[in-house]
């Protein structure tokens, strides 16, 4: 059973890793709550009531926003700017 487990920890290192980039544009006014695993976040000129932009391990960069804005990352950098 044990030596099972080691194989497929050492299968899994094989596996090649693929990137994905979910990109949206939306009206300046809609309402935003992403919470994101791995991997980065990116948003740009929203005006709303309340937005939440969450990942675990990864940096989240916020321009121009007009909104109560939550903010968390895990094990990454913060970045807001006007």
């Amino acid at each position: 059973m044990e030596s099972e487990k080691i194989n497929e920890r050492m299968l899994s290192k094989d596996i090649p890793k693929e990137e994905s980039v979910l990109d949206l544009e939306v009206p300046v006014k809609t309402s935003v709550d992403v919470d994101n695993q791995s991997g980065n976040i990116v948003v740009n000129g929203l005006e709303n009531k309340h937005m939440s932009l969450r990942t675990s391990f990864g940096n989240i960069r916020a321009e121009n926003i007009i909104s109560d804005l939550t903010v968390k990352s895990s094990s990454g950098n913060i970045t807001l700017t006007k």
